[in-house]
C-alpha cells in the first residue's frame, strides 16, 4: 500500500510508515517545496511513529510524526524513548494525530489517561511548545451532530522554532478538521558547532542523576538515529 500511495505522489518526496497489519494505523509525510531536503528518514515503530531530519536553508530540522493507538490499552505506554530526543545541532518539531488531549478542555468528555500524562512529560523534558493549546481549544475532531468534539491533533515545537500562523478549516473528506501550521523560518539561529563542557558539579545532585541514568537507557535504542555516539 505504501509503495502505491508513494508512486501517486508526483510533486516531491514522501515518506510513509503504515504496518499493513491495523486500518487505524499508518500515516505519511508529503512534500512539494524543492528548497526543503530530505537528509535521513527512520521508522521508529511501524505504523505510529516516523523521525525524518531535514535541511531548511543550510539549517538542520528534525520533524518527528505521531499517529497515536486509538484504543486506550494500546496507546499504554507511550514510551519516552519512541518519540526520539532532539539532535544538538537540529531544532525538533513534532506534531500528528497523538490520539489523547492534554487537558480537560481539550475533548467534550474529559479523559487524560497515562497516555496524556506521558506526553505531558515529554513536552517538559524537551522543553517543546504546544502552539495549539489556546484557550478556549480548537477542536480537530467534531462528531457529525456536533456534541462531541475533541483536540488530539497537535504541532510540539522546540524553542529554536516560532510558528508564524495556525488554522484549521473542515476537510470533505474526513470527520477530522486539516490544521495547518506556519512556521518563520527566517532569522532561525543555527547551532554552531563550538566546543561544549558539562559542569560536573551537577552530577552532585542525586535527582539529576537519576534522570540521567533514566535518560540513558532510553536512548541507547535509538543509536541508529544519529551520526555518531556524542549526538546521543
Amino acid at each position: 500500500m505504501d509503495g502505491l500511495l508513494e508512486e501517486e505522489w508526483t510533486l516531491g518526496s514522501s515518506f510513509w510508515y503504515g504496518s499493513n497489519i491495523a486500518r487505524a494505523d499508518g500515516a505519511g509525510i508529503l512534500m512539494t517545496n524543492p528548497y526543503i531536503r530530505p537528509k535521513a528518514s527512520r521508522i521508529v515503530e511501524s505504523g505510529r511513529i516516523l523521525v525524518l531530519d531535514l535541511e531548511i536553508q543550510g539549517s538542520p530540522l528534525r520533524v518527528i510524526n505521531v499517529y497515536g493507538p486509538t484504543n486506550v490499552p494500546e496507546s499504554l505506554p507511550m514510551p519516552e524513548a519512541q518519540v526520539s530526543p532532539p539532535r544538538l545541532d537540529a531544532s525538533p518539531g513534532g506534531g500528528g494525530d497523538f490520539n489523547c488531549a492534554l487537558r480537560d478542555e481539550d475533548r467534550s468528555k474529559p479523559r487524560r489517561d497515562r497516555s496524556s500524562k506521558e506526553l505531558q512529560a515529554i513536552i517538559d523534558d524537551f522543553s517543546l511548545t504546544d502552539v495549539g493549546g489556546s484557550t478556549p481549544p480548537t477542536p480537530t475532531w467534531v462528531s457529525s451532530s456536533g456534541a462531541s468534539y475533541s483536540r488530539i491533533y497537535m504541532f510540539l515545537l522546540s524553542p529554536g522554532l516560532r510558528m508564524r500562523s495556525l488554522t484549521s478549516e473542515a476537510a470533505h473528506f474526513s470527520d477530522h478538521r486539516m490544521v495547518t501550521v506556519t512556521l518563520d523560518w527566517e532569522g532561525l539561529v543555527n547551532i554552531g558547532s563550538g566546543s561544549w563542557r558539562m559542569n560536573t558539579s551537577v552530577l552532585e545532585d542525586q535527582t539529576i542523576r537519576l534522570s540521567f541514568s533514566r535518560r540513558y537507557l532510553e536512548w541507547r535504542t535509538l543509536k541508529e538515529l544519529y551520526d555518531s555516539p556524542i549526538e546521543c
